[in-house]
């Protein structure tokens, strides 16, 4: 599956993004915290939100607004 992670900075905006390959959310969501561990997170499967992740480490299961 193809994904996407935006890494959002403070202010609210993207400040990168990674595109890569998982078998499905779980390994994606195992592999983001390598890629962009000082950021909130948010991952997506094509246009399809899967999750976003703040910087403690707690998801939620809405983009940011």
């Amino acid at each position: 599956m193809d994904y996407k992670l935006y890494c959002i900075g403070v202010d609210g905006h993207v400040v990168k993004r990674y595109d890569f390959a998982g078998a499905d959310d779980l390994a994606a969501l195992d592999r983001v915290r390598e890629l962009c561990e000082e950021f909130e997170i948010e991952v997506w499967e094509r246009a399809r939100f899967v999750a976003r992740l703040a910087k403690d480490g707690t998801a939620s299961r809405e983009p940011h607004p």
